[in-house]
């Protein structure tokens, strides 16, 4: 029984492990100098600069990607924020193209100030599209948004805490079922094999 309990555990570890299916996807050469990541890193360079060239990196009917460059790049208010308040740095891991939108996806550190303290994130992966639009590549999303900041990096390391902790009580758990069912079985042994007098 015990035996087959942890069968049952390694095949629900691993089941959470194998890669999940994904679309073909044709791998580019990174450092290949196309035009599409010398746009990437003319964004990346923009944004570290704080230069508003970084708009015509971007396409700008991505309204969410706009107003996230708006809130870390170029805040309205200079009491959040000035213009070294933010840099990244992105080593690039792997390319892949599908239906004409490339993926890049990157390790990030980056770093900022706010009203709430400096921030400082690294080793977290940034995947950005970069597509056509109007026959010019442009950074059409990211995700790079979504894993920094103060408020991320705390909502990230809770999450953390929860999958950690579920882990070890899921642990628990399974230990004390084990104990007991293994202690129910000795009684149920010694009582079947104990003499009646």
């Amino acid at each position: 029984m015990v035996k087959k309990l942890l069968l049952l555990c390694l095949i629900v570890i691993l089941t959470f492990q194998i890669a999940q299916a994904v679309p073909a996807q044709s791998e580019i050469a990174i450092g290949s100098n196309t035009e599409m990541e010398k746009v990437f890193y003319r964004f990346i360079v923009c944004m570290n600069r704080a230069d508003e060239e970084v708009y015509n990196c971007i396409d700008t009917s991505n309204e969410e990607l706009y107003n996230n460059i708006e809130e870390y790049i170029f805040p309205k208010s200079n009491n959040d924020y000035d213009s070294e308040s933010f840099h990244i740095k992105t080593d690039i891991k792997e390319i892949t193209e599908e239906n004409g939108i490339y993926n890049i996806k990157t390790k990030i550190r980056a770093e900022g100030r706010s009203l709430t303290g400096r921030w400082s994130v690294s080793g977290f992966t940034a995947n950005f599209q970069v597509g056509q639009i109007d026959g010019e590549y442009k950074v059409i999303d990211t995700d790079l948004f979504d894993v920094i900041g103060p408020k991320n990096v705390g909502i990230f390391v809770l999450k953390i805490f929860a999958l950690v902790g579920g882990v070890f009580l899921l642990t628990i758990l399974i230990i004390v079922f084990v104990v007991i069912r293994s202690t129910k079985k000795k009684k149920q042994e010694n009582t079947m094999q104990s003499p009646i007098k």
